[in-house]
């Protein structure tokens, strides 16, 4: 996979927790081409993102591009995936099927020493690419999920986020 996100330091024990979804944090990396793009930055990933919350809007940014492709192939638009809990995020900017990838630093959240404000170009792939790492990443956070705590698993709000995997899914076939 040319483009995928590597999650670490996940302590499997917070999702069996009550408040399991709100609690699980994670080191996120991603790599494209088999490079960690944050090491351009001097970090291995973005420590402590609170990687649930991460994802609801991680599908969500995602959703939209999807529909940014039905009604205009060609459009430039721009994207934001935010590491909630973090200072860390990644810009998207589009050219027709094509999307720049940058790392944005700023002061949401702590930074690891790196400064900020900055964004840093880091690889480009293609939409379809960067939609199979989100929903690659989201099905492995989801399988956990239901192998460790299936309570939360047949949650509304858990399920809704799971019909929006499945039109993403549905999209890249």
């Amino acid at each position: 996979m040319a483009c995928q996100f590597i999650l670490f330091d996940m302590d499997e024990k917070r999702v069996t927790d009550e408040e399991g979804y709100s609690i699980l944090e994670a080191t996120v990396a991603l790599e494209i081409d088999g490079r960690n793009v944050f090491r351009s930055v001097g970090v291995e990933g973005a420590r402590h993102t609170v990687i649930m919350h991460s994802r609801e809007q991680w599908i969500n940014e995602t959703l939209d591009i999807v529909e940014d492709f039905k009604e205009n192939p060609k459009s430039d638009a721009e994207y934001n995936f935010w590491m909630y809990g973090t200072g860390f995020g990644f810009k998207l900017k589009r050219n027709g099927d094509s999307l720049s990838i940058y790392i944005a630093v700023n002061s949401a959240g702590p930074t690891q020493g790196v400064t900020w404000p900055q964004t840093v170009q880091v690889g480009a792939v293609s939409s379809k690419e960067w939609i199979e790492a989100i929903v690659s990443v989201s099905k492995q956070l989801s399988d956990m999920f239901l192998r460790l705590n299936k309570e939360l698993y047949h949650n509304r709000f858990f399920q809704e986020q799971q019909r929006n995997l499945m039109i993403l899914e549905n999209w890249l076939s």
